[in-house]
């Protein structure tokens, strides 16, 4: 065995992540950017009450987001891991009732916002001069539920389906026409919080009459489909429960930033609300950089890599997240650290010139995004791995000491409230360091700060394979042996063989005169699931669809020096199931063969 065989390359992990990643970062740019924008916009077009007004509001719209996160954020869990688990149909299944039940949930939330905001503005703020702002906000907000709803469902699709690219410009698309309605609403036509409202409206709506056609189109790999009865209910269930831990970052972020709005406009007064709105919007740039990195990344792509039972591959993918979060969290922090004043004056407020410890407070502030960075990557990997209990104690524990220091600081010193960040956040680390040396001790076998389980080998293969000739060849060995100690029949173990050896054999012949180097590979991956072998093979090589219909005559194929074509056309015959899609850059190939 070589030594290319002997070890797993990170080769097509880390390009899927750099391609994932490019898309996605800048994705989260281009919507924490818009939203900072808005803020900023409102802060200088309408005045500074109307900005510490709209960071009353960040409570509720973390509720909306949370809800709809519970039954589509559990449903891309789902789906990924039936993807990699080949299970296509229970995949569908769960994404087509996420919708509907996404629908109708925010439908009813909608309902209920609209009949009840005046209590809900009275909640929120009893300030008469910042309530109504509230008003105006909270009125149209309510009523554009529905599209950020369909909005956000659309955004979750074309991840799972591999298309970051048109996710990021339909984000670009809306974010840009919703600064410019912005400036229209609120400078030229004066209509205060209402002009924000209406911008976000409209930015919601008006990129789905582009793509909605385009989920329904040949070009995308998913399909609409509810299953019958008893399925149907399963696939709500099981978005649900899987889609709580996911859900519970934003209630427990809602909870946080209401109780520090109340007691930080209670005991400091609007300009510690002003301190605290301008940290938090620098701090949010922390929490979205998390979402994308975790939510979005981590969960999707290794919820994939699970359910494959890939975990070699999980392992790569999990630290290479987790050393790009440390990366983006930590410099958005540095900056803040260095100019403090510069944050506090980007929003519009006509700052005195003694700032007391306000720059103090907004260091503090922005500390927070440690402790919170640490807590969503061990949820998101417990989430990704199917550990609900788990995902659930560090936000308890998050909560608890985040929200107690703060109260407690409140009621002895209101000015050592935000410093109080520092210390639950050294204490989280702590503590949430003393949980893991517990459970690597009940939890057999896992490993590092995120336990994560081991590869495993009896029941599973995963290997790269150099992108050659040369390379293909010296891996059939290494197949057949493992195909073998699994009890394969003779004939399969001929047939994934030769499947394989013919795929890849293709994709090279496809690649044929690219300058790819030397340090390229293809990962395979076998299971042996019960009365079937299943294989995924991933290249990153060109666009290659190897699922068609050859109805070319294959004597003429085979004449005519056609290998490629007749080959491929050996595979589809030879499968038991044979999928292909294009995603994060690369060409995933599955295949499943009767075991017997």
């Amino acid at each position: 065995m070589t030594r290319n065989m002997e070890l797993r390359q990170s080769f097509i992990i880390s390009k899927g992540f750099r391609n994932y990643f490019l898309y996605s970062l800048l994705f989260t740019i281009i919507e924490q950017v818009c939203i900072v924008v808005d803020m900023i916009l409102v802060g200088n077009f309408v005045n500074a009450d109307a900005f510490s007004a709209l960071n009353l509001v960040v409570p509720v719209e973390s509720i909306v987001t949370g809800l709809i996160m519970l039954t589509t954020g559990g449903a891309g869990i789902v789906a990924s891991r039936c993807i990699g688990d080949q299970d296509f149909d229970r995949a569908f299944g769960a994404l087509s009732v996420a919708v509907v039940s996404t629908l109708i949930i925010i439908a009813l939330v909608s309902a209920v916002g609209l009949y009840f905001m005046d209590g809900i503005v009275r909640i929120l703020c009893p300030e008469d001069v910042l309530s109504g702002y509230l008003r105006d906000y909270l009125g149209i907000y309510f009523l554009s539920l529905i599209p950020i709803a369909l909005y956000s469902i659309v955004i979750l699709l074309l991840n799972i389906d591999g298309k970051p690219a048109i996710a990021l410009l339909m984000v670009a698309s809306a974010s840009a026409l919703d600064i410019i309605l912005d400036v229209v609403f609120m400078k030229y036509m004066g209509l205060g919080t209402k002009g924000v409202a209406f911008a976000g409206t409209a930015s919601y709506i008006v990129p789905l009459f582009f793509l909605i056609p385009y989920l329904s189109s040949n070009r995308c790999s998913l399909k609409f489909m509810i299953r019958n009865g008893k399925l149907a209910r399963d696939d709500f269930n099981q978005n649900i429960i899987t889609g709580i831990p996911y859900c519970l970052p934003y209630v427990i972020m809602c909870s946080i930033i209401f109780v520090i709005n109340k007691l930080t406009l209670t005991k400091l007064g609007p300009f510690g609300l002003y301190v605290w709105g301008a940290g938090y919007h620098v701090l949010s740039l922390v929490i979205v950089t998390m979402d994308c990195i975790g939510g979005t990344i981590l969960v999707i792509m290794g919820s994939m890599l699970v359910g494959s039972h890939d975990m070699t591959g999980f392992s790569i993918f999990a630290k290479r997240c987790s050393k790009v979060a440390a990366m983006v969290v930590g410099a958005i922090i540095l900056v803040v650290m260095a100019f403090p004043e510069w944050t506090l004056s980007l929003f519009g407020y006509n700052l005195p010139s003694d700032l007391g410890n306000a720059v103090l407070w907004v260091r503090f502030i922005v500390l927070l995004g440690i402790p919170y960075t640490v807590c969503c990557l061990k949820i998101y990997v417990s989430q990704a791995l199917d550990r609900k209990w788990i995902s659930t104690v560090p936000l308890a524990i998050f909560f608890i000491l985040t929200v107690g220091g703060f109260c407690l600081c409140a009621v002895l010193n209101p000015q050592w409230m935000f410093p109080s960040f520092l210390i639950s956040g050294i204490l989280f680390i702590l503590s949430d360091f003393l949980a893991c040396a517990i459970l690597r001790r009940y939890l057999k076998g896992v490993s590092g700060y995120l336990l994560i389980p081991p590869q495993d080998s009896v029941r599973s293969k995963c290997f790269s394979v150099a992108y050659s000739r040369e390379g293909i060849e010296s891996a059939l060995p290494v197949l057949e042996s493992f195909l073998d100690t699994m009890g394969t029949s003779p004939a399969t173990i001929v047939n994934v063989n030769l499947c394989c050896e013919e795929l890849m054999l293709s994709i090279v012949d496809n690649n044929a005169g690219k300058k790819l180097g030397e340090d390229w590979f293809f990962d395979v991956f076998v299971l042996d699931d019960e009365d079937e072998i299943k294989v995924t093979v991933k290249d990153a090589g060109a666009p290659f669809n190897p699922v068609r219909k050859y109805t070319g005559n294959a004597v003429e194929a085979m004449s005519s020096g056609e290998d490629m074509e007749l080959s491929l056309r050996l595979v589809n015959r030879i499968c038991k199931e044979f999928k292909y899609n294009y995603m994060y850059g690369q060409n995933t190939i599955y295949l499943s063969f009767a075991k017997a």
